[in-house]
């Protein structure tokens, strides 16, 4: 018998059925502000996984225009990639640290 999460509405219809596809932790990384990194595991593919990226601090305090510049995500087969673009403007701008959550489901 197959172990999971199921939800039945008051008329007695399915509404969650979560025995198969339980959502996972695969890991965490700790992002370096303004270095582009990757994290590679055999148990995701960019079919069933998802990320969530946290940064560190949400404003950035300057004496102009300025703000934190966070990173892009992508996917390739088990790898998820992150890149930090050029700075708008080096003297005000900074890059963003952060923490990124891998999983998958």
């Amino acid at each position: 018998m197959t172990v999971g999460l199921q939800i039945w509405g008051p008329d007695g219809s399915m509404w969650l059925d979560a025995t198969q596809r339980v959502a996972r932790i695969i890991g965490t990384r700790a992002l370096t502000p303004g270095l582009s990194e990757s994290f590679t595991d055999p148990r995701i593919n960019s079919a069933n996984v998802y990320w969530a990226y946290q940064r560190d601090k949400t404003f950035h305090l300057s004496s102009g225009y300025g703000g934190l510049m966070s990173p892009s995500f992508s996917f390739s087969g088990n790898t998820l990639t992150w890149t930090y673009g050029p700075l708008n403007n080096p003297s005000y701008d900074e890059y963003a640290a952060g923490v990124v959550l891998i999983g998958a489901y």
